[in-house]
């Protein structure tokens, strides 16, 4: 073997137990298995970023009324109230 390449351990088919499996790789570079990498293909589902604001309890209780005078959840009612408010002050 020419002294640039160097040796490697072969790939295990299988690992018996997720021990075998962590120890093998805390050893061992992926980059020196190319040939057992392969492509894929996978969807990502990104979900909306939530936030959280503590309200006064008293002012919390006067939305989740509101909410329930209108009909419609208290996040649907507070991000409407927030766009109204963004679109004011713009």
């Amino acid at each position: 073997m020419p002294r640039n390449k160097k040796q490697r351990d072969p790939l295990p088919e299988r690992f018996a137990t997720d021990e075998e499996f962590e120890q093998f790789w805390d050893t061992h570079s992926l980059a020196d298995y190319p040939d057992a990498w392969r492509e894929v293909q996978f969807n990502v589902m990104l979900t909306p970023r939530k936030l959280t604001v503590p309200l006064e309890p008293d002012l919390a209780r006067e939305i989740q009324e509101r909410a329930l005078q209108e009909g419609v959840p208290v996040k649907v009612l507070v991000n409407r109230w927030l766009k109204q408010q963004l679109q004011r002050a713009a």
